[in-house]
Formats: C-alpha cells, sequence, structure tokens
C-alpha cells in the first residue's frame, strides 16, 4: 500500500488492483485454459494450412472439437481463434459472449453427429475412404464415442458459461475516447 498523505487515504500497487479484479477462483482457472486453448488452436489450424494431409493434426482439431474449441485448416479460422484468444485473456465479455455462442454451435453439432452416426457411417462406406482417416472416421462415429463427444461438449459448454463472472472488462483501457 502506498500513502498520500491522508490518513484516511491509500491508493493500491497496479499488482494489488490486478489481484484484487480477477476472481482468482475456479473461474479465473477456465478462463486461462480456454484463452490456452485458443492459442493452440490457432497454430493448429495455422498448421493444418501447410500439411493438410498430416492425420496428426487432424486428431489434434478434431480433440480440440471435442471441448468445442474451433480449429479447421484455414487461415480464418486461425485468425478468429487468435483473436478470440486476445479478448478472452483479458477478460472481456464480448469475447466470452462469442466464445459462448460458438460452442453452443459446437454443441448442436455434436448433437447432430449422435443423431446422424449411422448415416455418416454408410456415406463413408460409400466414398471408399481407405487407412486411417477411415479407421478414425468409423471411431468417430460409433454412437459410443459419439455420446461421450456430445456429454464432454455440453460439459465444457457449461463450465464456460458459468464462468463469466471472471470477465469483467467490457472495454479496452485505452478504447475509450476521452474529451
Amino acid at each position: 500500500m502506498v500513502e498520500t498523505g491522508n490518513k484516511n487515504e491509500r491508493l493500491t500497487s497496479s499488482v494489488e488492483a490486478c489481484n484484487r479484479w480477477r476472481d482468482h477462483g475456479w473461474r479465473d482457472k477456465v478462463a486461462i485454459w480456454a484463452g490456452r486453448l485458443l492459442v493452440l488452436a490457432a497454430f493448429v489450424s495455422l498448421a493444418g494450412v501447410f500439411f493438410h494431409r498430416s492425420v496428426i493434426l487432424r486428431v489434434v482439431m478434431d480433440v480440440l472439437g471435442w471441448v468445442n474449441i474451433p480449429s479447421e485448416p484455414s487461415l480464418f479460422a486461425a485468425c478468429m481463434a487468435l483473436v478470440l484468444a486476445g479478448g478472452i485473456r483479458r477478460r472481456f465479455r464480448p469475447a466470452h459472449t462469442v466464445l459462448a455462442v460458438v460452442m453452443g454451435l459446437s454443441v448442436l453439432d455434436s448433437l447432430a453427429r449422435l443423431l446422424f452416426a449411422h448415416q455418416v457411417t454408410q456415406m463413408i462406406n460409400r466414398l471408399h475412404v481407405r487407412g486411417v482417416y477411415r479407421d478414425w472416421a468409423q471411431f468417430q462415429t460409433s454412437p459410443g464415442v459419439c455420446a461421450a463427444i456430445l456429454a464432454l461438449s455440453v460439459t465444457s459448454f457449461v463450465v464456460v458459461l458459468l464462468a463469466r463472472p471472471a470477465f469483467r472488462a467490457r472495454f479496452s483501457g485505452s478504447s475509450r475516447t476521452r474529451v
């Protein structure tokens, strides 16, 4: 604490003010890990643009998709994930809202995969997909795995929704206009 001269008035240091501003509970940890996973998704998406035949990158993208983190081999997905990660790391409420919408759409996708798993399996067989891609696709479309993915997807969505109090900032400090 820094004293200002008045006996009743004290200023806190910026570190203490930041520590008071943060939640320090599980909500803050959810925000930290969401930001980290979004940065990972951005780098995986960027690598997927150049190495689009990599089975390992495909598996990592699918696993990130299981916890509703968007990662597809495109520059748009990489840029979106980096911008969203920046907002999440700064605890911007609009970034949390965008992440919640994206995660909600991912939950609907997981539900559709569970409902139409049999048709997807038949389509894979008709398209003559071979090798590791076929095995991985059949693994993901099996009913047990689809149900587990849906449960994981819903759980991660609810956890991020409940972490909303950790996102207190509405604007960046330098984004406000000063008159």
